[in-house]
């Protein structure tokens, strides 16, 4: 069965790359070690955290909004990960809702930034998975709306769209869920970039 996994280490140079930051050197150093610590090194929570640090290091800089937006959604995927690091329910579910946070705030800096839309929903929707799909329900239009919204700004946001297949796969029927929905979604990931290996 899948499940509600779109950011795992395979192919996870894909993620936040339309995310636009072109900064001082000073930030672009900062946001490179945080890419570093966060995407490359080894998937350890010392390096997600050490990555954390890194990007609010370079939010204390002077930055555009979107370069901001950038910095923020990029937190909010640093915190999903701690979060799937964790065993108990109610850890994850602490990440989570943080990743949830920064993501909102990059949403306010950026309402035209796809990728964090993309990382809102992802994190809501493992918020959900963590409480229990069943008792979660009620945020579910909420995710599919921030997913809507993302390929509203960019049809081809193939995380997003791989997002919503793996989303139509957890749920159940009687809770909206549906199978071909979801091969329908992997097979439109994979005419966008035939490489993506969540929607294989």
């Amino acid at each position: 069965m899948r499940h509600f996994r779109s950011f795992t280490r395979i192919g996870i140079a894909l993620l936040l790359t339309g995310s636009a930051f072109a900064g001082s050197a000073e930030s672009d150093a900062l946001f490179a070690k945080g890419q570093q610590l966060v995407l490359e090194a080894d998937d350890t929570a010392a390096n997600l955290r050490a990555g954390l640090g890194a990007y609010e290091r370079a939010l204390q800089l002077e930055l555009s909004a979107q370069e901001q937006a950038a910095l923020y959604s990029h937190r909010a995927l640093a915190y999903l990960r701690l979060g799937d690091r964790q065993r108990r329910a109610d850890e994850k579910a602490y990440y989570y809702d943080l990743g949830r946070q920064e993501a909102q705030k990059a949403i306010e800096l950026d309402a035209q930034c796809a990728d964090c839309y993309f990382i809102w929903g992802s994190n809501v929707g493992r918020y959900g998975e963590s409480s229990g799909i069943m008792r979660s329900l009620y945020l579910l239009p909420k995710v599919r709306a921030a997913f809507g919204r993302a390929l509203e700004i960019d049809p081809k946001h193939v995380n997003t769209i791989v997002a919503q297949g793996e989303l139509e796969a957890i749920l159940p029927r009687i809770a909206g869920g549906s199978k071909r929905r979801a091969e329908a979604h992997y097979r439109r990931a994979l005419e966008i970039d035939p490489h993506h290996t969540r929607a294989m």
